[in-house]
């Protein structure tokens, strides 16, 4: 699952648990033999909220991060010849 959070609920952060997907997407989906995997970026609102502009610097190392797990699920595919 891709997602964006505005703001940031990771550990130690005022937020912290205030995101309810992760908890119980998982049991949502499971009858249908799912498992999710979450991909998200956070501080996505850090460039257009003035009172998040300190943030910025977090939320593009966010948003890489996300990049490169998002990258490193494709195997490349050799070229033909």
């Amino acid at each position: 699952m891709l997602a964006s959070r505005g703001g940031g609920y990771n550990e130690g952060t005022p937020r912290e648990g205030w995101d309810h997907a992760e908890a119980w997407l998982p049991h949502g989906v499971s009858g249908m033999g799912l498992e999710p995997r979450f991909i998200t970026a956070q501080l996505t609102l850090a460039e257009v909220n003035p009172a998040m502009a300190e943030l910025i610097p977090l939320a593009k190392e966010s948003l890489a991060a996300v990049e490169r797990e998002i990258d490193a699920l494709w195997s490349p595919v050799p070229a033909e010849v």
